[in-house]
């Protein structure tokens, strides 16, 4: 299997409105977020 990684200036936990108000908030400023939600 390939190892894969991933580089990101923010991990938010949680897909509902307020982490992914706040992961759309941080992206906007050109930072990469990773957005990790549980119930995917």
């Amino acid at each position: 299997m390939a190892k894969q990684t991933h580089d990101f200036d923010l991990i938010v936990i949680g897909g509902g409105v307020g982490g992914t108000v706040a992961a759309h908030l941080v992206a906007s400023t050109g930072k990469r977020v990773g957005l990790v939600e549980g119930d995917a």
